[in-house]
């Protein structure tokens, strides 16, 4: 069996998004409508952008975030509740 680039994730799960905190960005809720069409729950935790990136306004995937440990075990808490 060749699973190639797909994923396989029950539905039951959860889609947990770490993005840009920065209110310059647009916000863009594309993994939160993906988690709606397959049925899944939705988390969102806003993160500080790090000092290695390419600009303070740049989106999540340009560059790296400082998660704030304390929000994200809380939304752990949440999802695996």
């Amino acid at each position: 069996m060749n699973f190639g680039d797909e994923i396989y994730i029950s539905r039951d799960g959860y889609v947990l998004e770490l993005a840009n905190k920065s209110k310059a960005v647009k916000l863009v809720n594309i993994y939160c409508k993906m988690a709606d069409i397959i049925g899944m729950d939705y988390v969102y935790q806003e993160c500080e952008m790090g000092e290695y990136t390419k600009s303070k306004t740049s989106d999540s995937h340009e560059g790296n975030i400082h998660v704030d440990l304390a929000e994200l075990k809380r939304n752990l808490k949440l999802m695996i509740k």
